[in-house]
């Protein structure tokens, strides 16, 4: 009940299946993914500022996105313990892992070899350091990105638990 009330994940399957049906020819326009101008409207770009707002509102420490032979999976690591949702749109992974590098600066056109990257985003007033590396699949490229929360701080002995 409480996911359901709060955390992202129908929202994250609409724009998922948004994406799907924008993606349904097998063009991609990738003057489209690829400008920086005002896109915040564009599915890929709706459907990231989710998955991040849902990462953060639950705390997450990782996001992994793995493409697979018929699902796309998106793991969120959550007090240590990887979440999964599934997504049957195989194909939104391509325009994921190109918006998420474009967003990092890495090459775009090189999906054959590991590639590391950074970039903050602003998510509900937060600002999160966000940590990228991808690699090559049989399926597509995966990847994972560490969020680091800078809003949070660094906590004294007192709050971690640990008694005197």
């Amino acid at each position: 009940t409480i996911d359901m009330v709060y955390r992202k994940t129908e929202e994250i399957s609409h724009l998922a299946g948004e994406l799907e049906e924008e993606l349904e020819d097998d063009a991609f326009d990738l003057a489209e993914l690829t400008t920086t101008g005002d896109d915040s409207e564009a599915p890929v770009v709706k459907l990231l500022q989710s998955i991040f707002e849902d990462a953060v509102q639950a705390r997450a420490s990782d996001i992994h996105i793995e493409p697979d032979e018929s699902v796309v999976r998106i793991r969120q690591r959550i007090d240590g313990i990887l979440q999964e949702q599934v997504m049957k749109e195989t194909r939104i992974n391509a325009a994921l892992v190109l918006r998420l590098k474009l967003m990092s600066g890495l090459n775009i056109s090189e999906k054959r070899i590991p590639q590391d990257g950074r970039f903050n985003v602003r998510v509900k007033a937060r600002s999160v350091d966000v940590r990228l590396s991808t690699m090559p699949t049989q399926y597509g490229e995966s990847v994972v990105m560490r969020l680091l929360d800078q809003t949070e701080g660094i906590l004294g002995l007192d709050k971690v638990g640990m008694p005197p």
